[in-house]
């Protein structure tokens, strides 16, 4: 493996890469309490079957340990959930074997070593796991669809205890809910909220019968493999995230977030993305927050809806900041040298968030490559002196690698002209506000730039490339 790590001079912000000639996914991050994130990802061996893999990463963007879970190599696993509960770290999923699924509990010591791994080979199979919650009394819930070919379609709902061992199994026919994808704990703890596919959610009592269906409030579009990120708020409500479409069939999709009471009544929402443009919600985890005015809502941006993880065009990953009453704080984009996809955001303790998924950089069609971005609150990889005569222009990353983004707070077309030391103009391009542009070609060095719009100049400052 080859590791790539680039940190910047702010603190707690990082760009980190890890490269593989094989297929490679991030699934869950943890920030500890010492400031160090621990990520669980996935990579394909020679036979084609899925190994777990813990990474410990610094603050500052630097790797501390990379450890694969000792594993059967006749199974594929998913490691799609990671915890830290004391001293031990919880790591659950997905066990694939001979084309069934079943849940996966692996503990593992702080310092990565193998406690216990288990497969819960007495549960019924899983055909597609869609969500695990942490629940009151040290339990998890996993989500998901039964995995034999007359019942393919039913619902599943998992209950284990925190040593795995399986504490409630049930199955929703096909005729009783649709397509259940996650799962919330009402904050009262007097029960489960079940969203089923975007027509339907059922209210489940402490033993997972269904005490209520009611139609769906939120709207999303559910894509394969794509589902909502669901967070308790209060008492009464929560958060929905997800990929967000009009009409089913729309290839105009956005990115929606929207706060709902528990009873049925959506109170705000908002959507993003660019227009006639397809934006999909972070898969695993598209929606997190630990302070109430700044709740991350993320995914990716792709030109093509033909392929929708791999793609010879570049894309994008979006992360929004919104306050506790859905208004934007901020929306960034981030990457455009490569095809990006999210896996997820975190919101981390110092306010910033960290993005995490995968690229592909067009080099090999198998390889993808792990990808973490830690931003600040302000969504910036660096902070940024803005220079005399910007009018506030923020320019970001500075300095930068592979792209730069202009965001003068105003949604428009603009003029860019940038110029190397002896006055040559090297880029020259009309550019959107606040999109990536990809500066690989141009030489280490300091430019000026200038930005204009309609021959009028919105601002003018130095940028360093490196």
């Amino acid at each position: 493996m080859l590791f790539l790590s680039i940190s910047t001079q702010a603190q707690h912000t990082f760009e980190f890469t890890m490269t593989n000639l094989i297929f490679e996914a991030t699934r869950d991050v943890i920030e500890k309490e010492d400031g160090n994130f621990l990520v669980s990802m996935i990579s394909q061996d020679t036979d084609e079957n899925l190994r777990p893999i813990i990474l410990e990463i610094s603050p500052t963007g630097e790797l501390l340990q990379s450890v694969t879970i000792p594993y059967n190599d006749t199974l594929s696993y998913d490691a799609y959930y990671i915890e830290m509960s004391e001293d031990t770290i919880i790591v659950l999923g997905q066990v694939w074997n001979t084309n069934q699924g079943y849940p996966w509990h692996c503990t593992l010591r702080n310092d990565l070593s193998l406690i216990e791994s288990r497969v819960l080979w007495d549960s019924n199979p899983i055909s597609h796991l869609t969500d695990i919650q942490k629940i009151s009394g040290g339990r998890y819930a996993f989500v998901g669809h039964k995995s034999d070919s007359v019942s393919y379609f039913d619902g599943r709902v998992t209950i284990i205890n925190r040593q795995g061992e399986l504490l409630n199994d049930r199955t929703y026919p096909i005729d009783s809910i649709i397509s259940p994808e996650a799962i919330l704990e009402k904050s009262d703890n007097s029960g489960f909220i079940l969203k089923a596919g975007s027509i339907e959610i059922g209210l489940l009592d402490n033993n997972l019968n269904i005490d209520t269906l009611i139609s769906s409030p939120y709207g999303f579009y559910d894509h394969l493999f794509l589902y909502s990120t669901m967070r308790v708020w209060d008492d009464s409500t929560h958060l929905i995230s997800g990929t967000h479409t009009m009409l089913f069939g729309d290839d105009d999709r956005s990115i929606g977030i929207k706060k709902v009471r528990h009873t049925n009544q959506v109170i705000n929402d908002y959507v993003f993305g660019t227009p006639d443009s397809t934006e999909i919600a972070a898969l695993n985890q598209s929606l997190d927050f630990l302070y109430p005015d700044k709740i991350y809502c993320g995914g990716w941006q792709s030109e093509t809806d033909d392929e929708l993880f791999i793609s010879e065009l570049p894309g994008w990953l979006i992360l929004s900041q919104l306050d506790e009453d859905l208004n934007p704080n901020w929306t960034r984009y981030y990457g455009g040298d490569a095809y990006y996809v999210m896996s997820g955001v975190l919101a981390t303790k110092d306010g910033g968030c960290l993005i995490y998924g995968w690229r592909y950089d067009f080099t090999d069609i198998f390889e993808y490559d792990i990808y973490l971005l830690k931003v600040g609150p302000d969504g910036l990889l660096t902070s940024t002196e803005v220079p005399e005569g910007t009018s506030g222009i923020t320019v970001y990353p500075n300095p930068a690698t592979h792209y730069m983004v202009f965001d003068t707070g105003v949604a428009g077309q603009y003029d860019l002209l940038v110029f190397d030391a002896l006055g040559k103009v090297v880029l020259s391009q009309q550019i959107p506000n606040n999109r990536p542009i990809d500066i690989k070609h141009l030489p280490a060095s300091t430019y000026t730039y200038l930005l204009t719009q309609k021959n009028e100049i919105i601002g003018q400052g130095k940028w360093i490339k490196e």
